[in-house]
């Protein structure tokens, strides 16, 4: 899994984080606590490689549009 995060102070940045242990947990705590690092998070999301394209598993505040399209495609194609 990748996760990805847009920092409120670089509003133009997409930086990718490298955390040890489990990323969902840590995702999930970084959403409620609305920062990693002292960082204000403006949006984040988590990609999972699967077959021709990256599957969004999760997103969390103000996201690139294409990304939120994918993340309810997916959770539309999840869905049936």
């Amino acid at each position: 899994m990748r996760w990805f995060v847009i920092f409120a102070d670089q509003p133009g940045a997409v930086v990718e984080l490298y955390e040890p242990g489990d990323l969902l947990a840590r995702f999930d705590i970084a959403s409620q606590l609305g920062h990693i690092a002292n960082r204000k998070i403006k949006g984040m999301w988590i990609i999972r490689p699967e077959g021709w394209r990256d599957d969004v598993m999760r997103v969390h505040g103000s996201v690139p549009a294409e990304i939120s399209a994918r993340f309810y495609a997916d959770q539309r194609h999840r869905g049936r």
